[in-house]
């Protein structure tokens, strides 16, 4: 970390370097620090000017932060000290085992930690921190890893946090997935089949002004154990469909098949059709108990779906059978309505490969909400108007079309 203070005093003037870097820096002996009595921050700075060196880790960038201090020890001063401030932007290039291949949905997130570097320079006292952009799979985790400095003046009668510069906006630019060659370990009868698939996530980063673009290449590598008989070393989709066989107004039966083309491990290749016989979809109807409301201004303000649950309901040698359950939820001023929506998904799953069942999910939903006066009536001596009110939706699923009502009896003073 190089370090430049200048101190203009009525006594002396000095100046002290200190040398910058970026994984650790070294203790030096520092010098004698008069006792300050009282002091002021006059004006802070930051320069603009970043200097920036680039390699295949990442980027390296250091600019330059001050602040004068007007005080009193012994003597009047009037200084200005200076340090350089150093980020780093990594890429990132490791190895991760993993027991399966299917990831599941990611998730993404930014948190803050301390880095191992912070020393004392004088009276500042720099800081190493990290910004973290962590990316979560179900099976898996990474984080890219975005080191930053700060500094804080402090001569124990004035502590001030010195400017920096902030890593800005980070633009999430996705992932890709792509096969490597397996690698096979004989181990006596036995043999460790190694599946390698390279990962890369890419994301930019905001600083100064600038976007700087990194990358995470991650090898995943899941591993079998196999005596060679039987063991699925590629499989291939040659052919998919379904068939409905039964549909209802809410509700619809169906099956789906995939047929693959699949490589032995010892060379040889065969053809296999698989096929699932229950799939399903439904969206519940359900009559709800009355409601009391102040008036019969029912006004819809929002639709959205939303992920419940999604368990294995079956499971064969290779194919395993998805129970998901979602949510179509209506917002109105009043009161929420809540439509389950429940359909199956198939997955052909070898410990290597995994090819997705053709399956259907309600899709293009359309909302009717509607109010029908029944009547007035007296109830405790109270006027009171009777009233029923029917929502109801409708949503593709596949070919056909899917019902959903929720009806119910609404009472409200009468107006």
């Amino acid at each position: 970390m190089k370090t430049n203070k200048f101190w203009f005093a009525t006594a002396a003037a000095a100046l002290v370097t200190v040398i910058c870097v970026f994984t650790s820096c070294s203790k030096e002996d520092e010098p004698f620090l008069p006792e300050v009595i009282e002091s002021e921050v006059l004006e802070t700075g930051i320069s603009n000017d970043v200097n920036e060196v680039s390699g295949t880790e990442g980027t390296k960038l250091s600019y330059e932060s001050w602040i004068v201090v007007k005080g009193q020890t012994r003597a009047a001063f009037e200084n200005k000290v200076s340090v350089t401030l150093c980020n780093q932007l990594n890429n990132l290039e490791t190895e991760i085992d993993v027991k399966e291949f299917n990831f599941g949905q990611v998730r993404t997130s930014i948190t803050y930690g301390v880095g191992d570097g912070s020393r004392t320079d004088g009276f500042v006292q720099i800081a190493d921190s990290v910004m973290f952009y962590n990316v979560e799979y179900d099976n898996f985790s990474f984080a890219f890893e975005l080191p930053f400095e700060v500094a804080v003046y402090n001569d124990k009668v004035t502590r001030q946090t010195m400017p920096y510069h902030r890593y800005g906006n980070i633009v999430d630019k996705g992932s890709s997935v792509k096969d490597l060659e397996i690698e096979v370990e004989d181990i006596g009868k036995w043999q460790n089949v190694r599946v390698r698939k390279l990962y890369q996530h890419d994301i930019s980063v905001d600083f100064n002004g600038k976007s700087y673009d990194l990358t995470a290449k991650i090898i995943l590598k899941k591993t079998l154990q196999t005596n060679g008989e039987n063991t699925v070393l590629k499989c291939e989709l040659i052919d998919s469909g379904t068939e409905v066989l039964l549909n209802e107004e809410s509700s619809t039966m169906y099956k789906s098949w995939i047929k693959v083309k699949q490589t032995m491990l010892n060379g040889s290749t065969r053809e296999q059709t698989y096929t699932v016989d229950d799939m399903y979809g439904s969206l519940d109807h359900e009559l709800l108990d009355f409601k009391k409301l102040q008036d019969k201004n029912i006004m819809q303000q929002n639709a959205s779906v939303i992920d419940v649950d999604d368990v294995v309901i079956s499971a064969g040698d290779v194919v395993y059978v998805h129970k998901v359950e979602r949510s179509y939820v209506v917002d109105y001023n009043y009161f929420s309505l809540n439509f389950k929506l429940l359909h199956n998904e198939a997955y052909y799953d070898d410990g290597i490969t995994t090819i997705k069942f053709p399956s259907f999910k309600h899709e293009n939903f359309a909302d009717e909400g509607k109010l029908t006066f029944v009547g007035d009536f007296v109830d405790g001596g109270f006027e009171f108007s009777e009233y029923w009110f029917a929502h109801t939706i409708t949503a593709d699923f596949g070919s056909v079309k899917h019902t959903g009502l929720r009806d119910f009896q609404v009472i409200t003073p009468k107006q």
